[in-house]
């Protein structure tokens, strides 16, 4: 059995909600109990998935235990790599149950399945859209983005993306230009003491290299496009990974230089 609620505080006090910090009161103060003594346990991720339906099923009310159960929910799920298809931002900046039941999945059942003689959503439409849902897990060789740097490459993002749900190519290019945005102060880039943070494993000038190799997934011109088509699926892979490797030391770097 997994504890949500362990699993939830655990990740807190390593500093690792984002978006979910703002409901950390409100999951801390329950004890990890719900109103029946039950704990918030799930067997597996495919129980996460089915306890999620479960929980945004629509009803006259919701309790403020499945409130806090769902948002365990999300965050486990997303912790673990997995979006929404049909709505693919909402595990990364999730609402309240309520909200997402009455609201958004409301609006996404009129879009498919319209309204009735009355100009009504009904709630068959919402158990039908419920029960489709799909969920998508991101591939597990990629090494995930923590939910901080995850905010960092949606404001770069053209498209405002997750991403987890970006294409090989478009990471790559979000890596770069993340890079560059934590980088650049003033128009001119800083360097950092990549090697006291790294064991000597990441250097300035191994960052400078990785950039320069990269810079053509940033570009649209013919020569770019060129250049990333002589890349393997494997190279790319590498670089992804790698790249993240890189964003999450100049995060920290950087973090670690403000708290000090």
């Amino acid at each position: 059995m997994i504890d949500l609620w362990t699993y939830f505080i655990s990740n807190a006090s390593n500093k690792k909600l984002g978006a979910y910090e703002k409901y950390f009161d409100i999951v801390n103060n329950t004890g990890g109990i719900k109103s029946n003594w039950d704990s918030y346990e799930v067997y597996d991720e495919e129980d996460a998935i089915q306890t999620f339906k479960r929980l945004v099923q629509p009803k006259n009310k919701y309790y403020n235990y499945e409130l806090v159960e769902f948002i365990l929910i999300c965050y486990y799920l997303y912790s673990n790599g997995y979006t929404i298809v049909e709505f693919p931002d909402f595990l990364a900046r999730p609402t309240d149950l309520e909200t997402f039941s009455n609201n958004n999945v409301r609006l996404k059942a009129k879009q498919v399945y319209g309204v009735d003689n009355f100009n009504n959503v009904t709630w068959e439409s919402r158990r039908r859209l419920i029960d489709n849902i799909r969920f998508k897990k991101s591939d597990d060789n990629l090494i995930k983005a923590d939910l901080d740097l995850n905010k960092i490459f949606k404001t770069i993002s053209t498209r405002k993306a997750c991403f987890e749900n970006m294409e090989s190519d478009e990471k790559l290019q979000t890596i770069c230009n993340a890079i560059e945005n934590m980088l650049k102060v003033n128009g001119k880039f800083i360097t950092l003491d990549y090697s006291s943070y790294s064991l000597g494993y990441i250097t300035d000038e191994i960052v400078k290299t990785f950039r320069k190799n990269t810079q053509c997934f940033r570009h649209a011109d013919e020569k770019s496009i060129k250049e990333r088509k002589t890349f393997t699926d494997i190279e790319k892979a590498f670089c992804i990974n790698y790249g993240l490797t890189i964003c999450h030391l100049i995060y920290r770097i950087l973090s670690a230089t403000k708290e000090s």
